[in-house]
C-alpha cells in the first residue's frame, strides 16, 4: 500500500515539472518571437522639407497636410466668359455744374421766386404762396435767381448819362454852327464845333463798351440811354427808376438744379463768393475700377462697343441703365492695382442721384488660352501672383509657380494657360489643364516655405 502511494506522488511531481517547464517554454518563446522595437532616428523627418530652394519645392509630411487644412483642385479649361463686372459710383460731370457769381459786388436785394410747383414768380407782384428759391429747385436758363445793388454800376450808368447829355449839347452847338450862313462864323470854330461832337461820340462809345464788358444787356444800356433823352428833353424825370438804377440781375447760365445756395436778402457779397451752384443732372458720370489684369481687355474693345449697363446696389434686380466708357485712367492704385474707368450715363427723369454705388457689366468678346482655379488658390504678395502646384491629388509635394492672372468672377480666377512673352519676361509660367493646385490652406503654406527659405541657409552650414 505504502509503495503504491509513493509511486503516485512521484506522478503527481512529475506532472506538476512537466507542465512548469511548458509554460516557462511558452514564455520564452514569446519573448523571443516579440518584435524588438527600432531605435529612434536621430534626425527626424522634417514636417516642411525645401527640396529646391530656386523653384520654390516642398516636401509636405501627411501631419503638416492635414494640419494646415491643405486641399487640392484641378486646373480647368476656362469657360468663355463674356462679362466684366465693375464696381464705382456716380459722379457729377463738373462740365454740367457752374457756379453763379455777381458780376459786381454790392447787397442782395432780392432772391428770385417760385410757386409751390416751382414756376418762377415775378419780384414785383408775387403771388401769394411764392417763397425764394432754395436747394433743389430747378430753375431755367436766363430765369432770374438773385438781385445785387451795386454802386460801381451806378456810378458807370450815370457816367454814361452824363456822356451822353454832353453829347446832344455839342451836337446841337455844332448844327446851329452849321445852319449859319458861311463866314459869319470862322471856319475855326466850326471845325473845333465837329471836333468836339466827335471826342463825345467816342466817350459814349467807351462807357458803353465798358458796361458792355461788365454783361450789362442791350436793353439796360438802353434803358440809361432814354433816361439821357428824358433829361435832354427837359421832361420830367421818373424818379421810379432811380429804386433800380443800380441793381445788377443774376440770371440762371442752363437749365439744372441747385445744389448750392449762400445768399439771403441783405447779404453783403463780392464777385468771388458763389451765390448758387446749378448742375444739370440730366447726364451723370460713371466711375467704375478695374483691376491691372482686366485692362487689356478693355482696350482691346473698339470705342463704338465700348457699352456696358449700369446697375444701381440698391436696385440689384433692375435690368439697369445702358451707358458707355469713354476714359481708361493713367494712374494704377498702389494699394488694389485697379485703374478708373469713367463714363456717362442719361438721367432724363432725375431717378439717378450723384454718389450712388453702382456695378457696371461689359460684354467682352468670347476668350482661349485661359484656364480656371478657386479663387482660393491664388497667392498675392506685392506685385507677385501664385498658385502652389501638387504632384498629385495629395498635396505632399508642391511647387510654387507664378501665374498670369486675367480676370476673376464669381469666386473663380482665370489665369493665361500659356503666358504671353511680356508676362513670361516677368516670371510667369504655364498652368495646364488637369493639373493639381492646392486650394485651401494656400496662405499658410506661402508662409511655412518662406520659413523653409529663411531657413535653408543654416541648414547648408549644417551639413
Amino acid at each position: 500500500m505504502k509503495s503504491v502511494m509513493r509511486r503516485a506522488a512521484s506522478a503527481t511531481l512529475i506532472l506538476v515539472g512537466l507542465c512548469g517547464c511548458g509554460i516557462v517554454a511558452a514564455v520564452l518563446i514569446a519573448l523571443l518571437n516579440r518584435p524588438t522595437p527600432r531605435p529612434q532616428a536621430l534626425d527626424a523627418e522634417p514636417p516642411v522639407k525645401l527640396v529646391s530652394a530656386p523653384n520654390a519645392a516642398m516636401q509636405l509630411s501627411p501631419g503638416v497636410v492635414a494640419a494646415l487644412g491643405i486641399k487640392t483642385s484641378r486646373v480647368e479649361t476656362a469657360p468663355k466668359h463674356e462679362r466684366l463686372n465693375l464696381s464705382g459710383s456716380l459722379f457729377l460731370d463738373a462740365n454740367r455744374m457752374v457756379r453763379v457769381h455777381g458780376r459786381f459786388g454790392g447787397e442782395v436785394v432780392s432772391v428770385g421766386l417760385v410757386v409751390a410747383d416751382g414756376t418762377p414768380a415775378p419780384l414785383n407782384s408775387p403771388p401769394p404762396g411764392a417763397r425764394p428759391l432754395r436747394l433743389g429747385d430747378h430753375v431755367t436758363k436766363g430765369q432770374l435767381v438773385a438781385v445785387i445793388w451795386s454802386k460801381d454800376v451806378g456810378e458807370k450808368k450815370s457816367d454814361l448819362v452824363n456822356s451822353l447829355s454832353q453829347l446832344y449839347l455839342d451836337k446841337a452847338q455844332l448844327e446851329r454852327l452849321q445852319k449859319l450862313p458861311k463866314g459869319v462864323v470862322p471856319e475855326k470854330l466850326v471845325h473845333e464845333a465837329e471836333r468836339t461832337y466827335e471826342g463825345d461820340m467816342i466817350e459814349v462809345e467807351r462807357v458803353e463798351r465798358t458796361l458792355r464788358s461788365w454783361r450789362l444787356t442791350e436793353d439796360e444800356i438802353q434803358e440809361v440811354r432814354d433816361e439821357a433823352a428824358r433829361i435832354h428833353q427837359d421832361l420830367n424825370r421818373s424818379r421810379a427808376g432811380d429804386k433800380h438804377w443800380a441793381e445788377v440781375d443774376v440770371y440762371a447760365p442752363f437749365d439744372g438744379v441747385i445744389l448750392e445756395k449762400n445768399i439771403t436778402v441783405g447779404d453783403i457779397v463780392d464777385t468771388s463768393l458763389d451765390l448758387f451752384k446749378i448742375a444739370d443732372l440730366t447726364t451723370l458720370g460713371v466711375l467704375a475700377n478695374v483691376f491691372e489684369e482686366d485692362l487689356p481687355a478693355l482696350e482691346a474693345l473698339p470705342k463704338s462697343e465700348r457699352k456696358w449697363t449700369v446697375k444701381l446696389k440698391s436696385q440689384p434686380k433692375s435690368e439697369g441703365y445702358p451707358g458707355t466708357f469713354e476714359v481708361i485712367g493713367n494712374i494704377v492704385d498702389p494699394s488694389q492695382h485697379t485703374l478708373a474707368v469713367m463714363g456717362y450715363l442719361a438721367n432724363p427723369k432725375g431717378h439717378l442721384r450723384v454718389g450712388q454705388f453702382i456695378t457696371t457689366t461689359v460684354e467682352l468678346p468670347a476668350s482661349s488660352n485661359e484656364v480656371m482655379i478657386p479663387d482660393g488658390a491664388l497667392v498675392e504678395a506685392g506685385s507677385g501672383r501664385n498658385v502652389f502646384v501638387a504632384s498629385d491629388v495629395e498635396g505632399c509635394q508642391v511647387t510654387r509657380r507664378k501665374v498670369a492672372v486675367v480676370d476673376r468672377s464669381d469666386g473663380k480666377v482665370y489665369i493665361h494657360e500659356r503666358p504671353t512673352a511680356a508676362e513670361r519676361a516677368s516670371g510667369c509660367e504655364e498652368l495646364r489643364p488637369g493639373e493639381w493646385v492646392i486650394s485651401a490652406g494656400s496662405i499658410e503654406l506661402a508662409g511655412a516655405l518662406e520659413n523653409a527659405l529663411a531657413a535653408a541657409p543654416s541648414d547648408a552650414e549644417a551639413h
